[in-house]
């Protein structure tokens, strides 16, 4: 008896010091971790957490925000049924409308990708084929046509390095683009193989000048190098590490992780650079951190994600 006694003390005391380990050691765990190509080791991030939308101001909603921008102080998104950008602070505030319905300088038939540089804004137009300049402000500059080429279908926009890369929807092409006009580079035509597009919807640039594009038709995104040679496809449709079904806005981090709308299962999908799927933001709804139709999507320069949603007709910012 004095036996039994002393192994369940023993029993006892081991779970007791076990369960004190397993604390100890929960409490002070350690990230993942993850490897970039060069098998160099970086914790896996934690996903972005949800902080508020914006719905526009009541004299002046969102209705189909299809594209947003940002920078260190504003948020720029396309109000494309409106026919107009919105301009808000960074707490979703208004700040300023730019242009309305028409087809004269400065305004818009349906305003579908926005970029900002600095003080230069770029907006364009699905309904008149125009890429319009603005300043800051909002004051109409100019048209920026390509030179010896007319865009069918420009959609999302993308400004990186001193050029403005663009989505044509008609020509199933992407277009990098001097601030004068100058045709530099273009990727793409319309197919299912390696290199070639169905609906390019958006583009985005990492800090080596690598080129995404969302490939929305081809349930994909593919990156190719700087001067466009294809490099690999990310979450394709047979891929078992994430696919995306109907790719629409894209946006790359300062680690190379790759931000990918989902349009149709209503998240935005994170991948690392080798295009292994991390972890997924939102979920199908109308509530805090849901997701309906989501479309354009940005990181501002303190990383926060900001996604434009076509179903709840307004902007949700995430951070973490």
């Amino acid at each position: 008896m004095m036996r039994r006694s002393t192994l369940a003390v023993t029993v006892l005391a081991l779970i007791a010091v076990g369960a004190a380990v397993f604390g100890f050691a929960y409490r002070h765990r350690q990230p993942p971790v993850a490897f970039l190509a060069e098998n160099i080791p970086v914790t896996v991030p934690t996903p972005p957490r949800f902080k508020f939308s914006f719905f526009g101001s009541p004299e002046a909603p969102l209705k189909y925000p299809m594209a947003v921008a940002s920078d260190r102080d504003n948020i720029f998104v396309a109000d494309s049924d409106n026919a107009r950008v919105q301009v808000f602070d960074r707490d979703g505030r208004p700040v300023r409308v730019i242009g309305q319905k028409g087809d004269k300088p400065g305004q818009f038939s349906r305003p579908y990708g926005v970029a900002v540089d600095g003080n230069t804004l770029y907006v364009a137009d699905l309904g008149t084929g125009h890429i319009s300049v603005f300043s800051r402000d909002g004051k109409f500059e100019r048209y920026l046509e390509p030179q010896g080429l007319a865009l069918v279908r420009p959609g999302q926009l993308a400004f990186a390095g001193g050029k403005l890369y663009v989505t044509d929807l008609g020509r199933m092409k992407i277009y990098v683009l001097s601030p004068d006009g100058q045709v530099q580079l273009q990727l793409g035509g319309e197919g299912q193989q390696a290199g070639q597009f169905k609906y390019p919807n958006a583009v985005a640039v990492d800090a080596s000048g690598q080129i995404y594009v969302a490939d929305s038709g081809n349930a994909r995104v593919q990156v190719f190098s700087a001067d466009g040679r294809y490099k690999q496809t990310i979450g394709a449709r047979e891929s078992e590490v994430g696919p995306i079904i109907t790719a629409r806005g894209i946006a790359v981090d300062k680690r190379g992780l790759v931000y990918v709308v989902s349009g149709m299962t209503n998240t935005v999908q994170v991948y690392d650079p080798k295009g292994e799927l991390l972890f997924k933001v939102g979920a199908a709804g109308n509530g805090n951190g849901e997701l309906s139709l989501p479309n354009g999507l940005s990181l501002d320069p303190d990383g926060r994600l900001l996604v434009s949603e076509v179903g709840n007709n307004r902007v949700s910012v995430f951070s973490r």
